[in-house]
């Protein structure tokens, strides 16, 4: 049996309630193999980076993610809490940020496959299609004492399946908006005593997506098109008149109308832009209502930000959050940069259900797990101790962060000042600095 280091030990067992007693021998042996191994992050390489390529009963290990029954939905529960008990211990705000990444499949067994834009292989004048699986990851973007960047840590993948997988199977089809919808629901289950702010390109800049998240107490922040359907707030209404009431305003001058438009209050600033650099910019904000037809009109606050120098085009983004000041919209959009470095293998062993995706075993619409962030985590998670209360860890850490790892699922570590986080706040917030 291989042993793994007490500190990620803490980490691991975490998981363990998940599986049965054989099984979980089986997981520790991959998760082992799968932080030793280089290359592709198959079950066949972590074998034979474990010596373990010649045993007769390598089959159980693939067993594991074919045939053993185990919530993956849970596991990534319980992942997003290790990752929360560190964020919430620093006092930094939970971003999650959500993207989607294509893993290049073929062939007649791979059932959800589909025809999509490659990213990676295209360029402006030209667009290249491959045949692959659709995943949408949720990260946790946390910022590191190491890293002049934050990193975005993946927590949740789901397979999207193509229309004509799902018309070919009966499914109803749904797009990535109601894939995002669906997790927003669910994380804001996880996280309920906490709000948190979703982060997407344009993408998901979606009026549907954006009231959803107002519904459950989340803050959207995305991508605007310039040319968006903007409109007043509706002007009170007489008393006692008859009709429907009207749920917008008079229409309002596009953001590209805006751009060349000398007359608005702009502002000179500098914010936080790619690279960890910054940037002198144009800033100009405002608080309307955001209607598509079909829809509910929104409320939300838009930035538009044009460069003086003309290097970059003008941009728009938004916040379904009125109270963020246009330089925090930016500054977290930003960051979700970092979720497209990612350099996560879609084949890692629990990234999802490699029996969904040649049409047996469970159901493609099961999310499922990234298994290879450990190195990712903080260390002193202990599994065991009490409950932290109000006064615990000398009235560090509030009733309301208990509530947060309770409904995680998750204990909290009994040493919440770690190292780790006192250089972190000592470098970037030095008023919030936790004491020994």
């Amino acid at each position: 049996m291989f042993s793994l280091p007490e500190s990620a030990q803490w980490v691991l067992v975490s998981f363990a309630p998940l599986f049965s007693k054989p099984v979980w021998e089986h997981v520790q042996v991959l998760v082992t193999g799968a932080l030793l191994c280089r290359g592709p992050h198959t079950v066949a390489s972590v074998l034979r980076t474990l010596g373990l390529s010649g045993k007769r009963t390598f089959c159980n290990y693939h067993r594991v993610l074919s045939r053993a029954r185990w919530s993956e939905l849970q596991g990534a529960k319980i992942l997003l809490g290790l990752l929360v008990v560190g964020v919430v211990a620093a006092g930094y705000p939970l971003v999650i940020g959500i993207d989607e990444t294509l893993e290049r499949r073929k062939g007649k067994r791979i059932k959800a496959k589909g025809r999509y834009r490659d990213a990676v292989r295209s360029t402006q004048n030209r667009v290249v299609t491959c045949y692959g699986l659709k995943w949408i990851c949720l990260m946790l973007i946390v910022p590191l004492p190491w890293s002049p960047r934050p990193w975005a840590l993946p927590f949740l993948t789901m397979l999207a399946p193509s229309a004509q997988a799902d018309e070919e199977a009966g499914r109803r089809h749904k797009t990535v908006v109601d894939w995002t919808i669906q997790a927003v629901k669910q994380v804001s289950r996880w996280l309920r005593p906490a709000a948190f702010i979703l982060v997407g390109d344009g993408a998901y800049a979606c009026v549907a997506l954006a009231q959803a998240c107002l519904a459950c107490e989340v803050t959207l922040v995305s991508r605007l098109r310039l040319d968006a359907r903007l409109y007043a707030f509706p002007e009170p209404q007489p008393r006692g008149k008859r009709g429907r009431k009207p749920k917008k305003g008079a229409r309002l001058p596009t953001l590209k109308e805006l751009t060349t438009d000398a007359s608005q209050p702009w502002r000179d600033t500098e914010v936080a832009w790619y690279e960890g650099a910054w940037k002198h910019v144009r800033l100009l904000s405002g608080v309307c209502l955001w209607h598509t037809p079909g829809e509910d009109p929104v409320r939300l606050r838009w930035v538009l930000v044009v460069d003086p120098e003309g290097e970059t085009q003008p941009q728009a983004f938004f916040s379904t959050h009125i109270e963020l000041t246009p330089e925090r919209i930016v500054e977290v959009f930003v960051e979700r940069k970092c979720g497209g470095h990612f350099r996560g293998d879609p084949a890692a062993p629990g990234r999802g259900n490699p029996a969904a995706m040649v049409g047996s075993g469970d159901c493609p619409d099961h999310p499922g797990v990234d298994g290879t962030v450990f190195a990712g985590l903080p260390h002193g998670v202990a599994p065991g101790g009490e409950w932290f209360s109000a006064r615990a860890a000398g009235g560090l850490v509030q009733k309301r962060r208990c509530d947060i790892f309770r409904c995680l699922g998750v204990r909290p570590p009994r040493h919440l000042g770690t190292e780790v986080f006192r250089q972190l706040q000592a470098r970037q917030r030095p008023d919030r600095i936790i004491p020994p």
